[in-house]
């Protein structure tokens, strides 16, 4: 079961692209965000504008223009960027009538709402997850 789609995906992955150049004070090309974030050119300029309506990044024009984040990292919330591309995430799971079924869906509604409700600095703790699960076997 996708709770979130393709697009959703890639914006997730966009936006991380654009946090780990955020200190770098300057924009980001299309091509480059695609390729770091592995997201198809064409699905990705679809994607930026969706993010650049909904004021999560914005775009800068001319020759050493691309795209930054429109704001801290801390005021960008995981929730925000799925809802810019894909408003319906995560709604409408259950597909019964029954009481007990619906009060059980609800609450995974709750807990999902509730992890992406968190902003995109925790990205920095996935960081150090991925980096502790590295494997030295040779």
């Amino acid at each position: 079961m996708a709770l979130v789609s393709a697009k959703g995906s890639y914006a997730i992955a966009a936006i991380f692209v654009l946090y780990e150049h955020y200190n770098e004070n300057k924009p980001l090309k299309t091509e480059l965000i695609a390729k770091l974030g592995s997201i198809p050119k064409n699905f990705l300029e679809q994607i930026l504008l969706d993010l650049k309506k909904s004021g999560i990044v914005k775009s800068i024009r001319g020759a050493k223009g691309g795209y930054i984040l429109a704001k801290p990292p801390k005021e960008i919330l995981l929730i925000d960027i799925i809802n810019s591309v894909e408003p319906e995430c995560c709604t409408g799971i259950c597909r019964t009538q029954n009481p007990v079924l619906e009060a059980l869906w609800s609450d995974f509604n709750k807990t999902i709402q509730n992890f992406l409700s968190r902003p995109i600095t925790i990205f920095d703790e996935y960081r150090l997850k991925a980096r502790s699960h590295i494997d030295y076997c040779i």
